[in-house]
């Protein structure tokens, strides 16, 4: 390995078949200290993480052809990439896209437009899993509702750490019509003074992917933008430093 690859932080492939996107991710990244590799459309992209074994892979939804969905299908369905983290760049706003990309392994979303250093971050963390700092930037605990044991979970559900941008002063993930298929496991969220909008950082156990799917529509139609979303399969994968401390993960 070249001394240049040493320093680098990582190999990412972003699939896309928008070409100014897939630039300005290399630039973006690139920056960043990653090595970026371009594929504009599914088949391709696939072709480049057999070969490459990217750190990371970025996939768009909206594609000609072949879309994300069975892009993600076919990397989680293939022994050489089934364990390469995926996230899903894409709008969010609707059910189904959601629901289906949960279904077919995605280990992350992010909206479009995102914000770069949010997107970095989530990156930086699924390069590197055993990272120690936080997933998601909280200032100030507000409210914590604890999380259960391990013991406690039931298998087969999933785990989803939540990054919300929201309009109003009141988190929507309090709202019980919102968490209908999920159950919140612990919250906290922090101010932001310049736009008024508050960011929740939230664990929740989702049911299925439909019901993670209802859960952001809910969100929508509160005013909320989910910014980030990391998908766990068992709770004991997931990075408990990430949560506020609680009784039960001291």
């Amino acid at each position: 390995m070249s001394a240049d690859k040493d320093m680098t932080k990582g190999t990412i492939l972003a699939i896309d078949d928008e070409e100014d996107i897939l630039e300005f991710l290399q630039v973006l990244l690139g920056a960043r200290g990653f090595d970026v590799l371009a594929a504009s459309s599914g088949a391709s992209g696939l072709t480049i993480a057999e070969r490459e074994a990217p750190g990371v892979i970025l996939l768009d939804i909206m594609m000609p052809e072949m879309d994300g969905h069975e892009v993600c299908r076919k990397l989680k369905g293939n022994p050489r990439t089934k364990d390469i983290p995926v996230l899903m760049l894409t709008a969010m706003n609707r059910v189904d896209d959601i629901a289906a990309s949960m279904s077919e392994g995605a280990d992350g979303f992010m909206a479009k437009p995102f914000d770069n250093n949010s997107l970095v971050d989530a990156i930086e963390r699924m390069v590197v899993p055993d990272v120690q700092t936080p997933v998601f930037y909280v200032a100030k605990e507000t409210e914590t509702i604890p999380l259960r044991r391990v013991e406690e979970y039931e298998t087969g559900n999933r785990v989803v750490c939540m990054r919300v941008l929201e309009v109003g002063p009141i988190s929507t993930l309090e709202d019980a019509a919102v968490l209908q298929g999920a159950y919140l496991m612990s919250i906290s969220q922090e101010e932001r003074p310049q736009d008024g909008q508050i960011v929740t950082a939230a664990l929740l156990e989702v049911e299925t992917p439909q019901a993670f799917g209802e859960t952001i529509n809910q969100i929508h139609s509160k005013g909320g933008k989910v910014v980030f979303c990391r998908i766990f399969r068992d709770i004991r994968e997931v990075p408990f430093n990430i949560l506020p401390r609680t009784e039960h993960n001291e």
